[in-house]
């Protein structure tokens, strides 16, 4: 029985000179650059290079998305493909119904130009909340003369920063903000548009981590394909047991090849630190905005809320949950 834990070494043709591509227009200003790329959308204009292989250059592809993400803890990405391109899609169990063919097809139609069949992709996302207030670190019970005021330990972890001179607290705590990982958000992407993984391919820029990994296991993903290796003892037995394969890139310069023709697609269409930073700052911007806007409409609706319990809380402090009546079984 084969491993399915194998390495991948790139192409021979790698390091060889590139093909000939059309060039791409660079937008004439800081902003448009900015808008050009959006998180979690993947870019359509990579073209793969035949000089590579198709692992090499969905990989290329994937580190190009990676850029993308809007995570103040580090880029990630995740591609799944279907490398059969959905000729066999009646034969794979677990695929959606008939009736949902029509919206596939519109679905693959978004990546003429790549292999195979795209059929889920996103960025690692940031969930942002509000900023913690001075009331969230102190006891929700009222401080009476027996009932000191206690802080909560400290948890295990990275901590909000103290904000910098100008910075806004929402900001201070965007690097601790929750965050869906890459595959976890693509596997819900394809299960909210009745998109089956069955039999897929899933590129990623890291291993998956030990959480996302049995998603994908789940999912139906047959092959992984990732950058570095895969080094948690339960993740590599899981990947064993399921007869999941393993493609790793390992080799350094392969690596550094890789990522030089992401460096160069970029380039070429005028992108660098500032437009990546201006990007970046803009979403988050546009987040506080989202969020702190939405908190500002509660913080109203409650104040107009007349009644109140027993501990000082409005009403509509609680989150609406409707209970279930008790029955007398027959």
């Amino acid at each position: 029985m084969i491993d399915p834990v194998t390495a991948s070494t790139a192409s021979p043709a790698s390091s060889s000179q590139p093909s000939s591509f059309p060039s791409p227009s660079i937008p004439p200003t800081l902003e448009a650059r900015i808008s050009a790329y959006n998180t979690n959308v993947l870019p359509t204009d990579y073209f793969f290079d035949p000089l590579l292989s198709v692992d090499d250059n969905y990989m290329v592809l994937t580190l190009i998305y990676a850029r993308l993400s809007m995570s103040k803890r580090g880029n990630m990405a995740c591609i799944v493909v279907d490398p059969r391109g959905g000729r066999e899609e009646k034969e794979v169990e677990g695929m959606p119904p008939a009736k949902r063919a029509r919206r596939e097809e519109e679905e693959r139609e978004d990546f003429p130009n790549y292999p195979g069949r795209i059929l889920s992709h996103s960025n690692n996302f940031p969930q942002p909340t509000s900023a913690p207030s001075n009331s969230s670190s102190t006891s929700s019970t009222p401080a009476g003369p027996e009932t000191p005021t206690k802080k909560p330990p400290i948890k295990a972890g990275k901590q909000p920063r103290q904000p910098k001179p100008g910075q806004s607290a929402f900001l201070a705590c965007a690097a601790v903000a929750p965050e869906l990982h890459a595959e976890a958000r693509a596997i819900c992407l394809a299960a909210a548009r009745g998109v089956s993984l069955a039999g897929s391919t899933a590129y990623v820029s890291f291993p998956p981590c030990q959480h996302c990994l049995p998603l994908l296991v789940a999912a139906g993903v047959r092959r992984l394909v990732y950058r570095q290796r895969m080094t948690t003892g339960t993740s590599v037995e899981l990947c064993r047991l399921e007869g999941v394969q393993c493609v790793e890139y390992t080799d350094k310069k392969v690596d550094e090849q890789l990522k030089e023709r992401v460096g160069r697609w970029w380039k070429e269409r005028g992108e660098g630190r500032e437009e990546t930073r201006g990007r970046m700052e803009k979403w988050w911007r546009e987040a506080e905005e989202r969020v702190m806007g939405k908190m500002a409409a509660e913080e109203e609706r409650r104040e107009d809320v007349q009644q109140v319990n027993g501990n000082g809380q409005a009403e509509g402090d609680a989150l609406p949950v409707d209970t279930v009546e008790p029955t007398t079984a027959q």
